[in-house]
């Protein structure tokens, strides 16, 4: 079983031989690793092209076009039945590949797996041992295909460059979105997790790294809106698709911007960026005369769990008729 690592990486010039050296030290044999330089204006060309290694594939854009666009290339090239995703600035553990294609084996019904993580940054990083060690306790758990799809209510259950996934089922679920600069990964996930079961492999096999200048950290914004429309078009297809009518919600949160974009498909009737008594109660009174038909509650509202508790005392189920998002 052939497996394509794909790439994209973007000025990654401080981390890329060490990623890379991480990928073709791997203990399973049957590989190739598909890079695509997305434009770097940084020494990233000149690092790739002094790899002489034929597993390594290297593709150079002339314009910087993305990740979810580089990576869609990547896959268009790869050879492998099944793609390994390695994000640029991370390590893998060298039996990572081995680990995740023998379980893949055991449980062929899945279409992708991850892994558990190790949280790593950088010097000078102002994440702290404890911050670390709570990214990596959020993120190692063991979930099977529905505690999944139940996962992506709340936000990414995902490490990006920890997934392996079918070539076929990616093809069916239709790739990345390229119009996606950031949340590309988290938008794939939900419509993936429609075609087939995906699961964590429960070992670590991932070193993340996070740090202060990641592009998700330098936009906190433009990663929350896209966050925010993802799972806004997962809820309309997984929970109101039975609706002819367009799926109207109301929002509590502060979203930060007033050129939110939304999936057309679905209607914010109201935001409330307060949640106290008078607009828990005017949300059940738009629900109750099905002016709207969901509640979503995001945790930048502030008492964000006050207001769940009061939408459940008063007798609402979450993830049908309301959600508890998280942004970045």
């Amino acid at each position: 079983m052939i497996v394509s690592v794909v790439r994209a990486v973007h000025n990654g010039e401080e981390y890329l031989t060490e990623a890379i050296d991480s990928i073709t030290s791997h203990t399973y044999s049957k590989m190739e690793l598909i890079i695509v330089n997305d434009a770097s204006r940084d020494d990233t060309k000149k690092i790739l092209d002094d790899y002489s290694d034929n597993r390594i594939k290297v593709i150079h854009l002339k314009t910087n076009m993305g990740a979810a666009y580089a990576l869609n290339l990547a896959i268009e090239h790869a050879n492998g039945d099944w793609i390994a995703v390695h994000d640029a600035d991370d390590l893998s553990y060298p039996n990572r590949l081995e680990e995740q294609v023998n379980y893949i084996k055991k449980h062929p019904e899945l279409i992708g797996v991850g892994s558990f993580i190790e949280c790593i940054t950088c010097p000078n990083s102002q994440y702290s041992e404890r911050e670390l060690r709570q990214i990596e306790f959020g993120r190692n758990h063991t979930l099977d295909g529905d505690q999944i799809k139940s996962a992506l209510y709340h936000g990414c259950p995902f490490t990006h460059g920890t997934i392996m996934y079918s070539k076929k089922a990616i093809l069916k679920a239709g790739r990345y979105d390229p119009t996606l600069r950031i949340a590309y990964d988290y938008d794939l996930w939900t419509r993936l997790i429609t075609i087939g079961p995906i699961i964590n492999v429960p070992e670590v096999l991932y070193k993340y790294r996070r740090y202060n200048e990641s592009l998700s950290s330098k936009n906190i914004t433009r990663t929350n809106e896209e966050l925010l429309y993802s799972f806004l078009k997962y809820i309309r297809k997984s929970c109101f698709m039975d609706n002819s009518n367009k799926p109207s919600v109301a929002i509590f949160g502060n979203l930060g911007s007033e050129k939110l974009t939304l999936p057309n498909d679905i209607n914010v009737k109201t935001i409330f960026s307060k949640g106290d008594s008078s607009t828990i109660n005017h949300s059940l009174t738009l629900l109750k005369e099905e002016k709207i038909d969901g509640i979503i509650i995001l945790n930048n509202l502030s008492g964000w769990t006050t207001v769940i508790r009061q939408l459940q005392i008063n007798g609402l189920e979450l993830n049908k008729e309301f959600f508890a998002f998280y942004l970045a």
